[in-house]
This record gives structure tokens, C-alpha cells and sequence, in this order.
């Protein structure tokens, strides 16, 4: 609640009585980001980042190098970032789930050259993630204290924690949870636009990047319309009940219609991918809530701090159960006191089914969920379930804080601050005049403990924020390594093996340069089998993304040959290169970068040459057939220049073509030209991904795209001189591009209709 202190009468508050409580939380909420984010703050150029692994985090491994991939494919071939040509020996950039190629917000970001704007972008969402805590509240009728759920959730400890590890796609898609609960509430009191507007937020939510707290996203409203359908029918409101469930399912469809640009790639991403069969519970098991987590309930560093985590999931970021010791008092206050009330009943609910959630195969719910709904079991991080803890306890917060100011009013103040949740924002007239003078003594102090209780809660937010985040200077940032230098001279196409300490996705896509190894959450299954090949069973995963040094000498030689690996840079060996490899450069590197405070460690490296690698495009005759039967050691076994692997030979029987190198004539990311001579009958060999959607034309004459040696492509060519055309055309993209826009342009035409519709019922009824 509002007092009005203002004596003079020709006093002018700046904003009408409505907005003055708005404009009060913006400047109070901006300041919490200001303060929370004070690491940032201080030093505005600088990169965030948390204070683990010297800086090092996804941001820096990836982020950086996923947003500025669009600027340098454009600027090397002028075209839009749908295939991506320097990342392993190729992947989808279209569909591929991290990639984030449709949120509006990094249209602008994928422009700039400024790897701080990626630390400003999270801590923005965050700002906008408070902001939509803030007016939920507001819709819940904890008036004055809405303000307390904002910045709790603004600087919710779990959500900070996932900043400072770089979850830019995460974060983002968390800012998006309140605003979602607050358009519900409008569709629950059948508001004009609210199916629309759901709609949008659902849609926005698959583009921020990560799929899978928007399908948790849908789970909970899901729950939420079962709940309040059972609820109307027990009041024997049956055509409100339909209703509900009629505008959720509309807001549905019409979210996966504005997704569909970006749902339909990706799911035939994801049934290329590792995922295809799902995430066993085992493999789930080290990013799940344990008994021992719940010491961090009033102590975030109970099992160590992010860069000494003793905790049994290993990542401190992933399972942090720790939302403030003050809020979470309030919310256990709020729970214990008002849990009929409505919110606060729905939040505990929330709030107790994520945390079980979060345990993952730690309890049985976890296992029984994804036997009923298999497509959570492509999900590997159950303790994503806090964000939304983290939200229900914002809200309960508020809602505390309000049951404690209360008590110091009288019993008719207590009437008059209690609000119904249909009530519109901000509706009333001053409550001054409503008060008796004692009354208006109590509505001051139960202010002014409001107020300290927003101050505390801040300040311990804050803390832990300072705690755990970090900042790397702009000019701490390796941009000269000579190891670019020297590679951008010779490469010329040629694939390099290096890990990410010394040559990273960042600079080798800035540079043109096609890093074998490549950090991907959920990489291509053919991806995961070639390298498994390559470089033995051992840590394949950490080796395919380039986190372990991986060197020649521990690879099969025939298929770093045929990868067309020309380059590799690891650490010195301590013997003589392998037969074939010649040293090229020997040295030390600063570390890609270093936190502010501390000076960049030196990192040994060397560079070597394989003499003998194969031309990434070349003919050869002879078949080797894998029947789907035991690819991977088949691979291992092939002469890459005399066989290949395929599941069938489709060519008729006789005499086949030798081996012979192709000369690439035209190399851009969805569009590569080979000329090919073949003594006769023969396949084209292409060192490049095989996916769904690469098409191919003989001499303009269209041929089917083969997948040979597990992962890569060839077509079939008679004996003479040939032109080969290859072409991606991302599966389905033109329609579901239409799709998509049909979507929106349906989404405004409803607005619009039930928006002039309400008005016109309103002029009838005035």
C-alpha cells in the first residue's frame, strides 16, 4: 500500500498515483541489477563470468563463438548461418537446439563484435525476469510486497549460478517463467489476448535455445489448467472449465505454429543426435538434487564453493538448493500460514513437486515421469526443475511479506489490504482516505518493514552473486595467437585437430578455420561414431568437444587422412612425431582468457603437418558393405584410398574406378561444386557431413546423397569427367518459415479482434 507524505498543494508527483508504484519498482529493481551485478557493474567492458576454471565457462567456449557465427559466415560467403562449415567436418546450424537462431534478441547481438554484450544480454533478462516476477505478484494481490518477489527472483541464486557458468540460452529462457504464470493468469479470468499472448511467450521460449525448460514450461501450465478445470467443475462452472481448456490448447497450437521454424528442424536434429534414443537414468544421475544438497538451504557453500565444488553431481551451478536463507524463511512463513490462500497454495505445490523433480533418479518420481512421457528422457539435467523453485519462492516470499506486515494493522486495515486476485493492476482509489490516523501510524510502519525486508533480501542475494561471478577484461582476451597467425596462412580448408585451450571455436570460425573437435552438447550420432573411431572408446565425448588434448599419436592415422586432418596442435611431444607428421612451430600461448586480478597462464603448444593427408574430396571404387552391423571397427579396418563403407553398393558389378584425387571448384557453407574424373564406375568421396537435407546433382542430373564411412558423404559416378553440385536445403524449411509467419499473422488478427471486441462490449455496457 501507498501513504502519500506529500504536504505541499502544489505538489506534482511526476507520475499518476497508478504508476507511481510501477515506476517505484523499476528504479528499485534496476538498482538490484546495478548492485547485484556490481562485478559487472564496475567494470561495463569487461566479459562475466563465474570465478571456476579461471573463467573459463560455456559462454567462453561457446556462446561467443554461436553468436558471432552468423557475422562470419556472412562475411566469408555472404550468406545466412544455416549450415556451419568450420565445426567438426560440418553440422546443421539450422535446427541444431543451442543455436538460438531465432530469438529477436540476438539479431542485433550476432551483429556486434563485443563479446561483453553476451554478460549485459543474461544480466538484462535477468532485469526482465524481476520485472515479470514483480507484476505476477502484483496479478496474485500481494500489492505493496510484489516488489520482494521481483528482486528475489531477479537475483534467485540458482539463476545466478547458471550466469556464471554461461548459460546464455538457459538464462534468457528464465527470464521468460513469470511472464508465462502472468499471462496465464489473464487466460484464467478470460482476458482479451491472453490465448495470443501465451502463444508468443510459448514461442519465444523454444527460441531462446534450450528445449528443455520450455517443455517443463508447458508440463507446469499443463498442471495448472488440470488443476483449475477439476476446480471449476467442483464449483459446477463446466462451460468456464471447457473454456480454460479450450484456450490453452489454442495457445498451444498456435505457439507450436510460431515455433514451427524452429521446432521441425529440431526435432529432425534431435533424431540424428545422441539423443535419439533417449538419456538413460544413470546417465542423469550426476546432474540431480541429493540429500547433501539440501544443506545449501542455508548455506550456498555448505559443499564448497564453484571452483571447489564437493558436491556428489560434481557442478555447482546444476543443483544449487540455495534461494537466500531470508526468503526462504518468508516462504516457509508464507507456506505455514496462508497455504489456503490462493496463490500461495499453487506456489507450495510448485515449489515441492520441482524439488522432488529435481532429484531426478535419486527418487522413483523421476523415472516413473519419463516412462509416462518419453520425450523427458532425452533430458540429462532434471535439476533444471529450480528455476522454477527459485520463481514459487519469489512468490512466497512476497506473499510472507505481506502476512508479516499485516499483523501490525488493525483488523480493519486487514480488510481493506486484501485483495481479490480478479481485481485489476493498480485499481483502487488512495488508501489515505480509507485509514483513521492510527491506522495510517501502522500502514507506515508495516511500510517501512517492508522495506528492510527488500533490503536484506537484496543484500543477501547480492552477496552471493559477488561470491560467485566473476569478469575477464576486454584486453585480456587472446585475439594475436600465433598459432592463428601461422594456421590462416596455410590451412586453406584443411581440418585442424586442436583442443579449445589452444585453438578455440572463437577463433577458428572467426578465421575460417575447420576445427575438428568443436564444443556441442548434443552432437550427431555419425559425429560421436567417427570419433570413437578415431581416437579409441575413452572420454570420446570430452574429446569430440575438444576438452582434452587429443594428438596424432593417438589416433588412427588412416582416418585423420581421410578426415582430412592436415594440422594438429596439442601439447610438445616427447618423442618424434608419428611417421608422416612434421613439426611445424613450437611455443607458448597466453590462456584465451584470464578473470580480472589474475595474469594469463602460459600454454605450451606445438603445431605439426601431416604429409600425407587426403584431398577432402577424391574417387574411389571399391565397397566395403557395413550391413548397419558394427560401423565403428569396421571403420577402423578400411583403406580410405582404395574402399569406403556404405550400408548397399548400388553400383552393378564389373570393374571399378581407381583411386583419384576431385579439385574443388566452388566451397561456400550450403553450396559446394567438385569437378571429378573417374576411370570408371565409382563413387565421389566427400570428407563432409552427411545430413538430411544435402541434395546432389551429376553434370545437373540429381543423384542420391550416400552416407558412407559412417558419417560422411558420396554419390555415385560413371567413368569420365564430372561436375558435382551439392546443395543443403534445410528439410522443410520454406514451409515451415511460412508456417511460422502464418502464426503470427493469425496471433495479431485474433488480438486484434477480440481487443476491438471486449472494447465494444465495454462502449455497449457504458
Amino acid at each position: 500500500m501507498s501513504i502519500d507524505v506529500s504536504s505541499s498543494p502544489n505538489w506534482k508527483a511526476p507520475f499518476p498515483p497508478r504508476m507511481r508504484p510501477i515506476a517505484w519498482a523499476v528504479v528499485v529493481l534496476l538498482l538490484a541489477t546495478l548492485v547485484g551485478f556490481g562485478r559487472l557493474t564496475m567494470h561495463p567492458s569487461d566479459l562475466l563470468v563465474g570465478v571456476q576454471r579461471s573463467g573459463r565457462n560455456d559462454l567462453t567456449d561457446a556462446f561467443v563463438a554461436y553468436r558471432q557465427l552468423p557475422r562470419a559466415i556472412s562475411q566469408h560467403s555472404g550468406q545466412r548461418a544455416a549450415w556451419n562449415p568450420f565445426s567438426m567436418w560440418g553440422r546443421p546450424w539450422v535446427g541444431n537446439p543451442q543455436s538460438a537462431l531465432n530469438y529477436p534478441l540476438h539479431w542485433l547481438n550476432d551483429r556486434i563484435a563485443w563479446p561483453a554484450a553476451l554478460g549485459w544480454l543474461m544480466v538484462l533478462h535477468h532485469l526482465w525476469g524481476g520485472a515479470g516476477a514483480y507484476f505476477l505478484c502484483r496479478t496474485y494481490g500481494l500489492g505493496q510486497t510484489a516488489l520482494v518477489g521481483g528482486a528475489v527472483f531477479l537475483l534467485a541464486p540458482y539463476c545466478v549460478a547458471h550466469t556464471g557458468e554461461g548459460h546464455l540460452n538457459q538464462v534468457v529462457l528464465m527470464s521468460w517463467l513469470p511472464w508465462a504464470f502472468l499471462v496465464y493468469e489473464r487466460m484464467r479470468q478470460a482476458r482479451s489476448g491472453s490465448v495470443c499472448l501465451l502463444a508468443l511467450i510459448l514461442g519465444l521460449s523454444f527460441f531462446c535455445g534450450h528445449a528443455q525448460e520450455s517443455v517443463y514450461l508447458g508440463m507446469v501450465l499443463a498442471a495448472f489448467v488440470s488443476v483449475d478445470t477439476v476446480h471449476e467443475v467442483c464449483r459446477g462452472r463446466k462451460r468456464q472449465a471447457v473454456e480454460l481448456l479450450l484456450r490453452f490448447a489454442g495457445s498451444c497450437l498456435l505457439a507450436a505454429g510460431i515455433a514451427a521454424v524452429e521446432l521441425i528442424p529440431a526435432w529432425f536434429y534431435i533424431q540424428q543426435s545422441i539423443r535419439e534414443s533417449g538419456v538413460s537414468v544413470l546417465e542423469s544421475t550426476p546432474y540431480a538434487v541429493t540429500l547433501a544438497n539440501l544443506r545449501q538451504l542455508f548455506d550456498p557453500f555448505a559443499l564448497g564453493p564453484p571452483q571447489d565444488y564437493r558436491g556428489a553431481n560434481g557442478v555447482y551451478w546444476e543443483t544449487l538448493c540455495y534461494f537466500g536463507v531470508v526468503p526462504f524463511l518468508l516462504a516457509l512463513l508464507a507456506a505455514v500460514t496462508s497455504w489456503r490462500s490462493y496463490p500461495v497454495g499453487r506456489m507450495v505445490g510448485l515449489w515441492m513437486f520441482g524439488l522432488v523433480f529435481a532429484f531426478g533418479p535419486n527418487l522413483p518420481f523421476y523415472p516413473l515421469l519419463c516412462e509416462l512421457m518419453s520425450p523427458l528422457a532425452m533430458f540429462r539435467v532434471p535439476g533444471r526443475a529450480l528455476f522454477f523453485v527459485s520463481l514459487a519462492t519469489a512468490v512466497l516470499a512476497a506473499a510472507g511479506v505481506q502476512w508479516l506486515a499485516r499483523l501490525d494493522l488493525g483488523s480493519r486495515t486487514r480488510a481493506n489490504s486484501t485483495r481479490s486476485i480478479n481485481n485489476p493492476i493498480g485499481s483502487g482509489e488512495s488508501e489515505r482516505s480509507r485509514f483513521s490516523q492510527p491506522e495510517c501510524v501502522a500502514a507506515r510502519r508495516a511500510t517501512l518493514a517492508i522495506n528492510v525486508l527488500l533490503l536484506v533480501c537484496i543484500g543477501e542475494l547480492s552477496w552471493h552473486a559477488w561470491r560467485i561471478l566473476d569478469t575477464v577484461p576486454r584486453r585480456s582476451i587472446r585475439n594475436t595467437a600465433p598459432v592463428v597467425s601461422l594456421l590462416a596462412d596455410r590451412a586453406n580448408g584443411s581440418r585442424i585437430l586442436a583442443d579449445v585451450q589452444r585453438l578455440s571455436d572463437r577463433e577458428a570460425w572467426a578465421s575460417g578455420l575447420h576445427r575438428l573437435q568443436s564444443y556441442e552438447p548434443v552432437p550427431l550420432l555419425v559425429h560421436a561414431m567417427v570419433f570413437e573411431a578415431l581416437s579409441g572408446r575413452t572420454d570420446v565425448m570430452q574429446r569430440l568437444m575438444g576438452f582434452l588434448p587429443t594428438s596424432p599419436e593417438n589416433c588412427e592415422p588412416a582416418l585423420l587422412d581421410m578426415l582430412g586432418v592436415r594440422f594438429a596442435v596439442t601439447e610438445p611431444l616427447a618423442t618424434e612425431p608419428p611417421a608422416g607428421w612434421q613439426r611445424l612451430a613450437v611455443g607458448q600461448i597466453p590462456a584465451e582468457f584470464a578473470p580480472r586480478g589474475q595474469s594469463s597462464a602460459a600454454i605450451a603448444f606445438a603445431v605439426y603437418e601431416n604429409q600425407r593427408v587426403l584431398p577432402r574430396a577424391f574417387v574411389v571404387g571399391q565397397v566395403r558393405e557395413s550391413r548397419d552391423r558394427g560401423e565403428v571397427e569396421l571403420l577402423r579396418t578400411i583403406d580410405p584410398r582404395s574402399e569406403i563403407l556404405l550400408a548397399r553398393d548400388i553400383l552393378p558389378v564389373g570393374p571399378r574406378a581407381a583411386f583419384r584425387p576431385a579439385t574443388l571448384i566452388e566451397d561456400e557453407p550450403d553450396r559446394v561444386v567438385i569437378d571429378a574424373a573417374a576411370s570408371g564406375p565409382g563413387y565421389l568421396f566427400v570428407s563432409d557431413t552427411w545430413y538430411p537435407g544435402w541434395r546432389a546433382e551429376v553434370d545437373g542430373q540429381p543423384v542420391p546423397v550416400l552416407r558412407a564411412n559412417i558419417a560422411f558423404r558420396a554419390v555415385p559416378i560413371s567413368g569420365g569427367n564430372h561436375r558435382v553440385v551439392f546443395r543443403y536445403e534445410p528439410f522443410l524449411l520454406r514451409w515451415t518459415t511460412w508456417i511460422t509467419w502464418l502464426s503470427l499473422l493469425t496471433a495479431g488478427a485474433t488480438w486484434i479482434w477480440s481487443s476491438c471486441r471486449r472494447a465494444k462490449v465495454l462502449r455497449r455496457k457504458s
